[in-house]
């Protein structure tokens, strides 16, 4: 504002400060990122001290993993492929003051020759005893308390810069949508007897090889379409303002094609 006047941005003005504003939320994600690789590297620490102390005699075959949710337990399958078989759930429950610890782990039908089946069973019952140990639950929540505050203290606010590019973005296409809505020829098929199809509301649609805008008012648009040589008419209608934003929509999208045909519009 200016001497108390609204001034109107340009469209090289908004284009530049939506260049700045994607710049510093690259700036921003490259930051989150970091602070995600960090406190992941927490979680990594958890398992190598629960390998230490608490999985010593845990098979080769088997994996642990810690995300932000969960540990999960990975056993590795006679083909060569890992599968989760159990998934120690660690969260914060709205109405508990401290975090609690939760078991998932899936059960199925199967025979008695199923040798990755009954391994699976042997390692949750390993499982089972090492979670009734003495100072695991404290050991593993402690760690995902110290995750969770390491996220808090360290939050990088993407949101706000996010929203700011939205709003441009926004009124950069409003700005671009009003310069095309003007009375006169706004597309022609490049293929007389193809046409593109429009659509004009949910359920309305109509097929034109040329469409011109005729007359423009405050909330509504009279356009002409002619669909000739394909069926021989020409035709007026009028159409709802926001209407027209997919009408411009679908002619930079046939723009796009080498060639038009009847079953890509």
């Amino acid at each position: 504002m200016e001497n108390g006047k609204v001034v109107e941005l340009s469209r090289e003005d908004l284009m530049g400060q939506l260049d700045k504003k994607q710049d510093e939320l690259k700036e921003l994600q490259n930051k989150d990122h970091v602070v995600h690789f960090k406190a992941q590297q927490i979680l990594d620490n958890l398992i190598k001290d629960l390998k230490a102390t608490y999985l010593t005699e845990m098979p080769t075959q088997v994996q642990f993993k810690a995300n932000s949710s969960s540990i999960e337990v990975i056993l590795k399958k006679e083909d060569g492929f890992d599968k989760v078989i159990f998934n120690i759930y660690v969260r914060q429950p709205y109405d508990k003051a401290d975090m609690v610890i939760e078991l998932n782990y899936y059960t199925t039908n199967t025979d008695s020759t199923d040798t990755f089946e009954l391994r699976r069973l042997k390692v949750l019952g390993k499982v089972a005893h090492i979670l009734q140990l003495s100072g695991f639950k404290d050991t593993v929540i402690n760690k995902y308390k110290e995750y969770a505050k390491f996220l808090d203290d360290n939050f990088v606010n993407t949101y706000l810069v996010t929203d700011d590019i939205v709003e441009l973005k926004k009124e950069i296409a409003e700005m671009d949508f009003q310069a095309k809505l003007k009375p006169g020829l706004i597309w022609q098929s490049p293929v007389e007897d193809q046409p593109a199809r429009f659509w004009t509301s949910e359920r309305n649609n109509f097929w034109a090889n040329k469409v011109e805008i005729i007359k423009i008012n405050e909330k509504t648009v009279k356009i002409k379409y002619s669909n000739k040589p394909y069926n021989g008419y020409e035709q007026e209608i009028v159409v709802r303002i926001d209407w027209m934003k997919s009408i411009f929509n679908k002619i930079e999208e046939v723009k796009k094609m080498k060639t038009i045909t009847k079953e890509m519009v």
